[in-house]
This record gives C-alpha cells, structure tokens and sequence, in this order.
C-alpha cells in the first residue's frame, strides 16, 4: 500500500477534494452524496455532504493511502 499526503485546498462534493499539488481525490470506502446532475435525478444531502466534508479537511494536510487501484476513469486519485 502506497501512502502521500497533501493540502486540501477545495472541496468539490462530499466525497472528492482537490490538493495543492493539482491532484484531485476521490475518497474510497465511502458514499457521500455528489452534485445533483440534472432534476430528475437529484441527490439529497449533497450539499450537506460537501458541507462536512469541508469542515473536515478545507486546507487540512491530509494523508492519503492507495489500494492496489490508485486511479479511476475520471482520472481522479482514489485514495
């Protein structure tokens, strides 16, 4: 298992964040609600999620470990 850290400098929704180094994460072992992507398919709580999620780490060094997948389609880290 590899580790890292970085700074979190934006959150984007409640379950990925974007570091000081340009490296967006996507964070595993978890199911945050994301953005709503369209009326019919709206999500509830995601904009309580992001909330949270930047009370909890918004420009926090924070330190990452990676399974075996260290990246997804969306060329996100997931970590």
């Amino acid at each position: 298992m590899r580790a890292d850290q970085g700074t979190v400098v934006s959150v984007v929704d409640g379950d990925t964040v974007d570091l000081a180094s340009g490296v967006r994460v996507l964070t595993c072992s978890s199911t945050r609600p994301s953005e709503p992507y369209d009326g019919h398919g709206l999500r509830l709580f995601w904009r309580e999620a992001r909330a949270l999620n930047t009370l909890l780490v918004l420009n926090q060094e924070v330190n990452l470990e990676y399974d075996v997948e260290c990246r997804i389609a969306s060329n996100r880290h997931l970590a």
